[in-house]
């Protein structure tokens, strides 16, 4: 496990885990090997920033790349993740994740395999779902 996905500054501290989107952001981190889409960073932590506007949540983004690791953390909108149901967030989730995938290969040019990054996650997505729908379903 080296692609970690940090609960979301602001939102967390104020709203508290929400449990699924917790094994969600913990799936996700489990399944994805950084490793296997570059050779330039061996860690890749990325950080949601779910805050009010008035708190200005770009200004609290950082995307560096330290030797041998990579912390990048974006902006989510704040009222639209609060008015989302869970599916809803998890999407927003992954679209943060797909923003930090794209920072990444604008940092390290041609030493990032986008492509493969996305489609893996959204393979691994999908299968969360099924997991979770079966989960459910065993469970009524």
């Amino acid at each position: 496990m080296n692609l970690f996905i940090n609960s979301p500054i602001y939102y967390t501290q104020h709203f508290g885990i929400d449990d699924e989107i917790y094994r969600f952001y913990n799936y996700i981190s489990r399944t994805m090997d950084i490793t296997e889409y570059t050779s330039a960073v061996d860690t890749a932590a990325i950080t949601p920033i779910i805050a009010p506007e008035e708190l200005e949540p770009d200004k609290l983004r950082t995307e560096k790349i330290f030797v041998r690791a990579a912390d990048i953390s974006v902006s989510i909108s704040f009222e639209d993740y609060i008015a989302e149901d869970i599916d809803g967030k998890k999407k927003m989730i992954t679209q943060s994740i797909i923003a930090a995938a794209e920072i990444l290969k604008k940092k390290l040019k041609s030493d990032f395999d986008l492509e493969a990054f996305l489609r893996d996650l959204e393979k691994i997505v999908s299968d969360f779902r099924s997991e979770a729908q079966n989960f459910s379903e065993n469970f009524r």
